[in-house]
């Protein structure tokens, strides 16, 4: 079984970026990289953040320490072949040009890709395998923390709509949350949120510098960055409006709710455009 651990990172304030991550790996890989991480941590369950701010368990550390541990355990998941994917946005630029924005919504729009991205991952494995007994499933886990943001729910909608039934068919139906000392890939996930979330945040300064840590997080080594910048934004707004501007769309939409007794909110719309956006989009011969 293919297990994705997944976790989110923003800047301090939560104003100028934000990414979710997933890393993906097979039991068994999960299982050799364990003690490995254990023997360098020391046990402790790493948090980037804290860790680089010299906090917490690393309180009274010395610059050189705090590296070498950061960088180290980089180092160490570039040799395990896990998988690492990562959606980050430009979160200033999306609550400008989406106002009406709520502050879970950046959060649950990079959740929903990250989810696509990871699935379309393992369906690609899946497609090549020569036998029934050879495919794998997979189950997301996230940090506890991210079901404040009610991802558990987003990831139940998409799981029973058409479109993200056929993505998701090889994934377990419910999302499981737990804390970085259950599992060592929550904090694999750590890490590779905290250098996806702030390689683009550096992107957006204008800052050129690429640290130690995300030189062996690259995408020769299967870590894949997508990075929304305003201009994405934009388009993605002007999409948004022509989806919802369809005939079809509304009573759809509606129709999609009360089948499936969903309150009309931020998260089952970004659901359901999510859906309609492929649907349109196939029939217009875009994918």
């Amino acid at each position: 079984m293919f297990i994705v651990f997944g976790d989110e990172s923003s800047d301090g304030k939560q104003e100028r970026v934000f990414a979710v991550a997933g890393v993906i790996g097979t039991r068994e890989i999960w299982d050799s990289l364990e003690p490995f991480w254990r023997e360098r941590t020391g046990g402790v369950p790493y948090h980037a953040t804290d860790c680089l701010a010299g906090r917490g368990a690393y309180k009274g550390w010395s610059e050189e320490k705090i590296s070498s541990l950061h960088n180290d355990l980089a180092g160490l998941m570039a040799d395990f072949p896990i998988v690492g994917n990562a959606f980050a946005i430009d979160l200033a630029s999306f609550v400008e040009i989406m106002p009406a924005v709520e502050k879970p919504e950046p959060f649950l729009y990079c959740f929903a890709h990250m989810v696509a991205g990871a699935c379309a991952i393992i369906g690609g494995y899946n497609t090549i395998q020569k036998t029934d007994e050879d495919r794998q499933r997979a189950k997301f886990v996230f940090h506890a923390n991210n079901d404040k943001y009610n991802a558990g729910y987003l990831y139940s909608v998409l799981a029973e709509m058409r479109r993200w039934d056929e993505l998701m068919a090889d994934c377990e139906p419910l999302v499981e949350f737990a804390h970085g000392n259950e599992y060592v890939g929550i904090q694999v996930a750590d890490l590779w949120a905290y250098e996806a979330r702030n390689e683009f945040d550096h992107r957006l300064k204008g800052v050129r510098t690429e640290s130690p840590a995300s030189k062996p997080l690259s995408m020769e080594n299967g870590f894949v960055r997508n990075e929304y910048f305003r201009s994405n934004i934009v388009d993605f707004k002007k999409r948004m409006e022509q989806v919802e501007k369809g005939p079809e769309y509304e009573k759809a939409y509606q129709e999609w709710r009360l089948k499936h007794r969903r309150n009309d909110d931020a998260t089952a719309r970004i659901a359901f455009i999510s859906y309609w956006d492929v649907k349109l989009r196939k029939e217009e011969g875009i994918v």
